[in-house]
């Protein structure tokens, strides 16, 4: 299985208050951030806005916007 290019992945998609994410990784080995756009931008993760660690989470989003989300590591 080759690499998932996420960005080009979401640049065609249209999601709407209400829908829902849905992140499924080995959680041994990776967790999800949500950042800020310098944050993903620079591929920074130390200062999240939330922290992802289940391995199999919903994100729910709840407002309008931009959201951002990287892979950190535990």
């Amino acid at each position: 299985m080759g690499q998932v290019d996420y960005k080009e992945w979401a640049a065609n998609k249209n999601f709407h208050v209400g829908d829902t994410l849905v992140f499924n990784y080995n959680n041994q080995f990776h967790n999800v951030k949500q950042v800020t756009q310098q944050g993903f931008e620079s591929c920074n993760a130390t200062s999240p806005i939330a922290t992802y660690t289940n391995g199999s989470d919903t994100v729910t989003l709840e407002k309008h916007g931009h959201f951002y989300f990287i892979y950190g590591y535990p």
